[in-house]
């Protein structure tokens, strides 16, 4: 019998903790929505602080690889400036502000 108690709130808690982790992933899913509506890579805030294979795989993800071809081998000016213009409008997040999963 204690056995079966025990079982009964390991379960309980098991579901509850499944709950908690349902609301967190419904939270991270809808502050990445909103991210995207908020924040946008500036040349200054995001670009110029990340090296240039950074700022191809951000070209690359919101545009297109073969876009992110087409610049390789620029310079940091350039670069930027070009990834700037290409993704102005696009709702594109670096990874670390994705939600996981």
């Amino acid at each position: 019998m204690a056995y079966l108690q025990l079982q009964r709130s390991w379960v309980r808690c098991n579901v509850r903790t499944q709950q908690l982790f349902a609301q967190w992933v419904m939270v991270a899913i809808i502050t990445t929505l909103t991210m995207t509506v908020y924040w946008t890579p500036t040349v200054d805030g995001y670009f110029c602080a990340v090296p240039n294979a950074k700022v191809l795989e951000a070209v690359s993800e919101a545009v297109s690889p073969e876009a992110a071809r087409k610049l390789d081998g620029l310079k940091k000016d350039a670069l930027v400036a070009q990834a700037k213009q290409l993704l102005d409008g696009r709702c594109w997040l670096p990874s670390v502000l994705r939600a996981k999963g």
